[in-house]
């Protein structure tokens, strides 16, 4: 299910789109994280870190209410957080088992699509799938602070505070 919000302008956030879907999502799954990865059949990997340090935000299975939300503006990575806070809702990036589910459920939805997460060891990672066409793939990196993503690039984003704050 699918609603499309138009937001206040900022100068940053002028003409921003939120559109909101929901997620079902397994965080019990066995080896959750590289599952959905494989279930995805991304034609292109590029994960510059081993999966086991990829965090579970929770335990059970949960339909995810997320918000896919784009800029008409570049963005630095830098400046995502408070991008996100001028949309005057509390949001905070998904995390990556319901990034890769969401794309599973809606390959359709997206270009680009990113999301920023925190490993088990405390760094902050860059997720972002894409798609040209038919054809799909994955990267997952330590961000460059300034680092940009074009106009047109969603973030998949959801209300309130991480699970268990």
């Amino acid at each position: 299910m699918k609603k499309q919000l138009f937001l206040p302008s900022t100068n940053r956030v002028e003409g921003a789109r939120l559109e909101r879907y929901y997620v079902p999502v397994d965080y019990d799954a066995r080896q959750a994280i590289a599952m959905a990865i494989a279930g995805n059949k991304f034609g292109g990997r590029y994960i510059g870190l081993p999966l086991r340090i990829i965090p579970l935000v929770g335990s059970g299975r949960f339909e995810r209410e997320v918000y896919r939300v784009g800029f008409k503006c570049q963005m630095l990575n830098r400046d995502l957080p408070l991008a996100l806070k001028e949309l005057g809702v509390k949001l905070r990036f998904s995390d990556p088992l319901t990034v890769l589910r969401f794309v599973y459920f809606n390959p359709d939805k997206y270009h680009t699509l990113v999301a920023q997460f925190t490993d088990t060891r405390g760094r902050l990672r860059t997720l972002c799938v894409s798609r040209i066409g038919q054809w799909r793939y994955i990267v997952i990196r330590t961000p460059n602070p300034n680092g940009f993503w074009h106009a047109g690039v969603d973030y998949l984003v959801e209300r309130g505070p991480p699970p268990g704050a």
